[in-house]
């Protein structure tokens, strides 16, 4: 046996080729060649390579329930695989995958000079994260659901069972919850193609998700390679991870929403869903997933201002997968502002039952919060104050537990304590704990004013008095 052998099988002895087989079946990893003539103008796989990455990552790598695949260049070496590659090993990491059946999504595509005749593909990347022409949409939103409220909940009371203590999950700041919005920053190289130039960008791949597919878009004249890229990095991930796109647009739809465009995002987001929910290969996608769509319409709906049709997506969330635990929380948060408050404590008491809920600290300390909310609103303050103090000894990183209970001392004329829960509110702020499917993140509850909802953009929060003249 030669000596690159006898490594391949230490390594495999020991179980790295193996882990780094499974952690990278979770991995989409894309090639992109360039023809010779855009390479002469400077357009080099190193470049076109390293947009795509940045554009890629900014819609599919943040933390959530629903956590997308990492993507990665095919440049980007393992440390297994570089280890490999060293050894004239090449792809050992692949065949083990293979053996296994653990194969990772690769795609494969070439960027080529374009003309006029080419197909043109949403818009830049810039402006709209996701674009509004979903060509494989078979069903389309025409303004606002009409489905009507129930007068009560129409899931039933489910046995309660003990919630258990879990360590608590890797921290993550509020600011970077959701999918950044921001344009990718554009090297001096690689500035507009032209007035008259355009690309074409053809890529084939497969997904568990939308089955096989390819890619062939070609840019308008005169865009950016930077936003052209931005573009095929949101068609991409529209196949390879559907979830991940619609939840970009829902961030989209929260940062304009001061902007009165929320109404219209609502309208794209739905058709997003219907369509993929209406195509052939839906049926690959779990309940859970099909769960978690319906929480983000949810949320999509609160969010423009229809509230029947966020209780039927949280319903009939629950109802696909009742362990999803943040559509329970978010659907009481609803109850809340519409001062069902019995509605809302029933929801949360069926959200604490969820495993969802109760392995994840910050989770059941939500929910808490929520129900010392809707405690308060039936006139209990001692069952509200006890309830804001159990979600800050379940999570004491917790912003909304100690918020909501400085507003509930400070009503009760205690300001002593008042202030010293909101100095522990101002000083969670800038750092607690949430992952982009709970609605606590976009609204305030404005206890003063009937428990109406404000909407609200915690990336621009520095304190609790800035949270408090959100109107």
């Amino acid at each position: 046996m030669d000596l690159g052998s006898l490594i391949a099988a230490v390594l495999l002895s020991i179980g790295m080729i193996g882990a780094d087989a499974a952690i990278n079946a979770g991995t989409i990893a894309f090639k992109v060649e360039v023809t010779e003539e855009l390479s002469k103008k400077g357009y080099t796989r190193q470049l076109v390579d390293s947009l795509l990455d940045n554009s890629l990552k900014q819609l599919v790598e943040f933390r959530s329930f629903v956590h997308p695949p990492q993507l990665r260049s095919s440049e980007e070496k393992s440390i297994v695989g570089a280890i490999a590659e060293s050894l004239n090993l090449k792809d050992v990491t692949a065949s083990f995958q293979s053996e296994m059946g653990l194969n990772p999504v690769r795609l494969t595509g070439t960027l080529m000079p374009g003309n006029a005749s080419g197909t043109e593909c949403g818009r830049s990347s810039s402006s709209v994260l996701i674009n509004q022409k979903l060509t494989d949409a078979k069903v389309t939103s025409e303004g606002p659901p009409t489905t009507a409220t129930p007068t009560q909940s129409a899931v039933a009371a489910r046995p309660s069972t003990a919630a258990p203590t879990h360590a608590m999950p890797p921290s993550m700041t509020a600011a970077s919850a959701v999918p950044a919005a921001a344009p990718v920053p554009a090297p001096a190289a690689a500035k507009a193609a032209g007035n008259d130039e355009q690309l074409r960008f053809v890529l084939s791949g497969q997904s568990t998700h939308t089955g096989m597919f390819i890619i062939d878009c070609t840019s308008p004249k005169g865009q950016s390679l930077p936003d052209f890229l931005g573009v095929m990095a949101t068609e991409i991930v529209k196949r390879v991870e559907p979830y991940a796109a619609g939840l970009a647009l829902f961030a989209e739809m929260h940062r304009l929403h001061a902007f009165m465009q929320h109404e219209s995002y609502y309208g794209e987001l739905k058709a997003f869903v219907d369509g993929h929910v209406a195509s052939d290969s839906f049926g690959a996608d779990s309940g859970r997933d099909y769960a978690s769509f319906q929480n983000l319409l949810g949320m999509a709906a609160m969010m423009a201002g229809y509230p029947d049709a966020a209780e039927a997506a949280f319903v009939k969330a629950s109802e696909v997968d009742p362990e999803i635990g943040y559509a329970w929380v978010n659907q009481a948060l609803l109850h809340l502002s519409q001062k069902r408050f019995d509605d809302a404590l029933q929801m949360v008491s069926h959200a604490k039952e969820t495993k969802t809920v109760s392995k994840a600290p910050f989770l059941l300390a939500n929910a808490l919060t929520v129900q010392g909310l809707a405690l308060w609103g039936k006139n209990d303050l001692q069952g509200a104050s006890d309830a804001f103090l159990a979600a800050v000894q379940v999570y004491p990183g917790t912003f909304f537990g100690y918020y909501y209970w400085a507003k509930l001392m400070e009503s009760a004329g205690d300001a002593q304590s008042a202030k010293v829960l909101t100095a522990r509110a101002n000083s969670n702020i800038a750092s607690f704990e949430t992952y982009p499917e709970s609605a606590l993140l976009y609204f305030i509850v404005k206890t003063d004013k009937d428990f109406k909802l404000a909407h609200v953009n915690f990336k621009q929060m520095r304190s609790a008095a800035e949270v408090d003249a959100v109107d």
